[in-house]
């Protein structure tokens, strides 16, 4: 991508994201990037999984900045009771005994974004844990298919390129981060389509979180199967989207 049509800035949280000039839109709410993807992926989906659920496969669509996936895997470090010093915000209390054996995450993002331009993203300072980096790293370093042990609890596999092309079989998500560019802009990915290509390949009784609230996504996630649900949006937005599959 011409490095022109992509800009670091400054969200009211104080922690980066990506304005993309040719889209038109940010990769993270301008309200608070970090704030937004705990609230949205972490608190709404990552925390609701792990009531019931030890194990996760875990899928995002839009992996963009990474932002979502360093989150995760920050939140995984901290429930397996690592020093303090590794991780950057504790996890709310959780049913006894709640503890990870293991996270498979796969993020899926047909554009890449340069090195340079990552490493400005300091995501990790920001969370006060600069170990956080080499890993963050790693995953944006990756070829496509390819995939690596973060460490005992979190494998991380990246694939660059659209949803649509790709044909996973059996029902292997647990959870699906729905981080896509808006449906204005994004139009092809908010379908009937894509969402009955994600009903196929999801667990029972797994989750898409999603920022968006639009009342034509519910409908569509409706008429695949999912149960919907209206839960109180992030700052600088009203409402989003979780639907159980």
């Amino acid at each position: 991508m011409d490095k022109q049509e992509l800009r670091l800035a400054i969200t009211e949280d104080g922690s980066s994201t990506i304005y993309n000039h040719s889209k038109q839109e940010h990769y993270h709410s301008i309200h608070g990037a970090v704030q937004e993807s705990i609230h949205v992926f972490i608190n709404a989906g990552l925390q609701h999984m792990l009531k019931s659920r030890q194990k996760l496969s875990i899928l995002e669509i839009g992996f963009g900045t990474g932002l979502n996936a360093l989150l995760t895997l920050d939140f995984v470090l901290t429930l397996n009771s690592q020093a303090d010093s590794e991780v950057s915000f504790k996890a709310p209390s959780l049913p006894s005994g709640t503890n990870i054996a293991e996270i498979e995450y796969t993020g899926v993002e047909p554009l890449t974004l340069d090195l340079d331009l990552v490493q400005k993203l300091d995501y990790a300072n920001y969370l006060h844990n600069n170990l956080l980096e080499e890993s963050f790293m790693k995953m944006h370093s990756l070829a496509s298919g390819d995939s690596i042990l973060v460490n005992k609890v979190f494998q991380f596999r990246k694939l660059i390129t659209r949803f649509q092309d790709n044909n996973f079989q059996g029902n292997r998500f647990d959870l699906v981060y729905f981080d896509a560019f808006s449906p204005v802009v994004e139009p092809n990915l908010w379908t009937l389509g894509v969402f009955k290509s994600l009903y196929e390949i999801m667990t029972p009784g797994g989750v898409i979180v999603t920022y968006c609230s639009k009342g034509a996504v519910r409908r569509i996630m409706q008429e695949c199967g999912f149960k919907t649900e209206r839960l109180p949006g992030p700052p600088g937005k009203h409402e989003m989207l979780r639907a159980t599959r």
